[in-house]
């Protein structure tokens, strides 16, 4: 990386997520070019099964529609591997419960205050940092720790493989 460009800057131009994105074989079915944070959390969904182009392992899902209340929340993506399950993709930079939650929470409440939207699974992309039995522990409570609405499934994404939480 040159002296002063952020990752942002490296990974981030439009030529060069677009190239990404179809490297990735994936296209939005509303035509839009992905965040760099989704491509990321997306090549490293793709290292799970090498061996299958991951647009055979997962489908896009479009943006909501433009209301007066802003935009109407949506699901990233549906999961073929797993019964076409709609799924919210947060990637973080901590493999930390407090950044963890901190991406959760917020999706889930602003989704249903503001739309009665459900958002009620999710993966999290934690990057090449290890899941550690403390951070599992933690998300295992995350339901009786958190007050009001709940996540049903929680996928963790680290260092190429999958781990689904069981709540407690």
């Amino acid at each position: 990386m040159a002296s002063g460009q952020t990752p942002a800057a490296v990974g981030g131009n439009e030529c060069e997520r677009r190239r990404r994105q179809n490297l990735l074989g994936l296209e939005s079915p509303d035509g839009r070019l992905l965040e760099l944070d989704e491509i990321l959390t997306y090549e490293h969904l793709a290292t799970v099964h090498p061996e299958r182009p991951l647009a055979q392992q997962i489908k896009l899902l479009p943006l909501g529609e433009v209301t007066e209340k802003g935009r109407l929340p949506s699901h990233d993506f549906a999961w073929l591997d797993r019964g076409g399950l709609s799924v919210d993709a947060k990637r973080v930079r901590r493999a930390d419960y407090g950044v963890v939650r901190g991406r959760i929470r917020p999706s889930i409440n602003d989704a249903w205050d503001n739309h009665e939207f459900t958002k009620d699974v999710f993966l999290i992309d934690i990057g090449g940092r290890e899941l550690r039995d403390k951070l599992r522990r933690e998300l295992s409570l995350y339901n009786q720790r958190t007050l009001g609405r709940k996540v049903r499934r929680l996928f963790i994404l680290w260092r190429g493989q999958i781990d689904e939480i069981d709540f407690v």
